[in-house]
């Protein structure tokens, strides 16, 4: 399991885990019963990940001037927001060079308009996924 409140990076994923179980782990009956009561559904329902996670140490959190994190911790809402901030500086770009006639308003609009059904497409992606997985 890996600590999430770091940003997604490849190359240090594996320096943040916080549990790591074998398939083999499942063969003994004290380990089975810590992963089963972290991770069954019927756990994860009852907030088991949440509780978890609530355990886990606090993060010293470094600020430069300006209020900027210095250091790679980052919220899931920090960091996502900052993506999409990425997403639509890169949109708006593409639809300026391919629609250089696009007025300030028109960009700002065409660029959240494709954000936002980009966005809604993933969560109906999700939530289908999600259900097909659960009615199995």
């Amino acid at each position: 399991m890996l600590d999430c409140r770091y940003k997604p990076d490849i190359r240090t994923a594996l320096g943040h885990a916080v549990l790591k179980y074998h398939y083999t782990d499942y063969l003994g009956e004290e380990k089975f019963r810590t992963i089963y009561y972290l991770f069954s559904r019927e756990a994860v329902l009852d907030g088991s990940l949440e509780n978890f996670a609530k355990g886990l140490p606090k993060l010293p959190r470094k600020r430069a001037q300006r209020g900027i994190v210095q250091d790679e911790h980052q919220s899931i809402d920090e960091s996502f927001l900052q993506e999409l901030d990425e997403y639509r500086e890169e949109l708006a770009r593409a639809f300026k060079r391919k629609n250089p006639e696009l007025d300030g308003d028109a960009l700002t609009e065409v660029t959240q308009r494709t954000l936002d059904r980009l966005g809604t497409a993933r969560i109906a992606g999700v939530h289908h996924a999600t259900h097909l997985a659960y009615r199995c």
